[in-house]
């Protein structure tokens, strides 16, 4: 059998030589296996950071007006989204305790401001009558003593003039003050005067006319003369005159006693008059009074209801305190704390960006209803930084943050370690060949894992599929 070749017919040995030699020649062509090529990165000194991402909506204050006593609601004066002012009453309760309080103090009160007034008017009396028994008396004694002395004296016709012109100046003086008495008994009766001063003028006509009476004894003796038992009169008069001085100190006694009562008193009536502005003060506070600007978002009695204290009746939303509440994955929920910055995306405010803090955060992860699966979220609530003109409750919001891990460490990318167990190791190229490297590694994020120690900065590390290669695997970089 032959084979034509370019014209030409070889025989079936030459054939399979020439198939022997192709082999050959293609296999020499060839050489030895391909070395494979690897992906590397250097370590870089670098932050690690981490970020989140939360959904939420903004929320605005709501403000419950409670009452503060118990009692029976009278009136309620708005309505469910009614906008009210602060200090706008928004409903009535009567206090039916604090009311019969307020009634009993007032009755107490009045009962003790008229024993006051009795108090001082007596007081006033026996200051007045004091005040003239002492003028009576000291001028009863004075006469005494003149007269004892006009006694043991021997009467001149001087001394007879001097008397008879204290008669004439007491008896003047008496038809002055009955003059004074008349008046003021006129004027009593017309309701012009009290009663005390007509009393008073009265005691004063008694002095006149003790003094009159006086002046006529002592104008009398001196006309008769000096005898042995008008001496002993007169000495007896000044004895009885020193008596009556000594029984004024038991008035005195006695008005001191009144003047302790009238104080006692006075701090009476101070005391009811402090509980009284009390129970009216709580007595006002059953007209419940918004305490902001805002709107009423329900209402939750109705006027002839027994309301308990610290029930709410009306709930008002304040619009001028709005915040941000959020969810935050529970992976992520580590990276948020207190007081971090964040920024606020509103969707409804053409996709504006706000920056705010993290105000508070929940205290423990939760299921939100609706949630599909076992997935749990950390609540948040963020502050604005600032005051967002249209702001208003319940507008949808995006919350993104984050925190930096690490500063300034040494870090590869996550795709270059290999794990076994609980080792860690990188694969780095050094001429060409592969090193299995174990590393101690910190923090890390999705990107970045920090290295503590095991590597240095200026070797290489391979970033796709390290673990297939051993010790000592040549490599090409590619």
């Amino acid at each position: 059998m032959q084979i034509q070749l370019k014209n030409k017919t070889f025989p079936k040995y030459q054939r399979a030589l020439v198939a022997m030699l192709l082999s050959l020649f293609l296999l020499a062509g060839c050489g030895p296996s391909d070395v494979p090529q690897v992906r590397v990165a250097t370590p870089q000194q670098t932050d690690i950071k981490v970020s989140f991402l939360a959904t939420g909506k903004t929320v605005a204050r709501e403000v419950e007006v409670s009452a503060e006593y118990w009692g029976t609601l009278e009136e309620v004066l708005v309505a469910k989204s009614d906008a009210v002012k602060k200090g706008q009453i928004l409903a009535v309760i009567k206090d039916v305790e604090g009311q019969e309080k307020l009634d009993n103090l007032r009755r107490d009160l009045a009962i003790q401001r008229s024993t006051r007034d009795e108090l001082v008017r007596r007081l006033e009396l026996r200051r007045a009558q004091l005040s003239a028994d002492n003028s009576r008396r000291l001028a009863e004694r004075r006469s005494a003593q003149a007269t004892f002395r006009e006694a043991v004296a021997s009467a001149s016709p001087e001394k007879i003039q001097q008397a008879e012109a204290s008669l004439d100046e007491a008896q003047a003086k008496l038809r002055q003050v009955r003059l004074e008495v008349v008046r003021l008994e006129k004027l009593y009766d017309e309701d012009i005067v009290s009663l005390a001063q007509v009393e008073k003028a009265q005691i004063e006509e008694e002095i006149a006319v003790a003094r009159r009476t006086q002046a006529l004894k002592e104008l009398e003796a001196l006309k008769r003369g000096a005898t042995n038992e008008a001496r002993a009169a007169a000495l007896a008069e000044v004895d009885i005159a020193d008596a009556n001085l000594e029984q004024n100190s038991q008035l005195s006694l006695e008005l001191s006693l009144l003047e302790q009562q009238l104080q006692t008193k006075e701090l009476e009536v101070l005391r009811l008059q402090g509980e009284l502005a009390t129970a009216e003060q709580r007595v006002k506070r059953g007209q419940m009074t918004s305490p902001v600007d805002g709107r009423v978002i329900e209402v939750h009695h109705s006027p002839g209801e027994l309301i308990n204290r610290g029930t709410s009746v009306v709930t008002v939303l304040d619009p001028k305190d709005i915040w941000v509440e959020g969810e935050v994955a529970e992976q992520d929920s580590s990276y948020v704390g207190v007081g971090q910055t964040v920024n606020v995306n509103l969707p409804a405010f053409e996709g504006k960006a706000f920056t705010g803090k993290v105000e508070s955060i929940g205290a423990a992860l939760r299921t939100p209803s609706g949630t599909m699966g076992n997935a749990r979220f950390l609540p948040i609530k963020v502050r604005l930084d600032e005051q967002v003109e249209g702001l208003r409750p319940g507008i949808e919001a995006d919350i993104s943050g984050g925190t930096t891990l690490a500063q300034g460490v040494l870090a590869v990318p996550q795709q270059a370690l290999v794990r076994e167990g609980t080792d860690v190791f990188v694969v780095t190229v050094d001429s060409s060949k592969t090193q299995r490297t174990r590393v101690d590694v910190g923090v890390s994020n999705s990107d970045l894992v920090q290295v503590k120690s095991g590597l240095q900065a200026s070797q290489k590390v391979v970033i796709e599929n390290p673990a297939s290669f051993q010790d000592g695997t040549e490599v090409k970089i590619r």
